[in-house]
């Protein structure tokens, strides 16, 4: 859980963005919406498969399709999710360099 009042819940997904399409929103700088395709629930609760949220535009959210996100929004108790933040996911898996067998003799 969070230290949000209410009893809100931070979920963090992680995936890959399937879709980017412009559509009206309430929110009048939000026009356009990504549809994330959820590889990872990373943090609290998310049963769907696929999470969609709106944005100001994909060149300044700075994502595209293809691109592998983690997602982090707070889940209300009315069961709103209330999107906070996107980074791109960085694979934490050993690089070439780090897999390199030593030397020994």
């Amino acid at each position: 859980m969070s230290d949000n009042n209410n009893n809100d819940e931070d979920v963090v997904l992680r995936g890959v963005i399937t879709a980017l399409r412009p559509q009206r929103s309430p929110h009048p700088h939000l026009k356009w919406v990504a549809v994330l395709d959820v590889d990872a629930v990373m943090a609290g609760q998310f049963s769907g498969q696929t999470f969609a949220f709106h944005i100001h535009s994909p060149t300044k959210s700075g994502i595209a399709v293809g691109g592998q996100y983690v997602i982090r929004m707070t889940r209300t108790p009315a069961g709103e999710y209330l999107f906070r933040a996107i980074e791109p996911w960085k694979d934490e898996s050993p690089s070439q360099e780090d897999s390199k067998r030593s030397d020994t003799h």
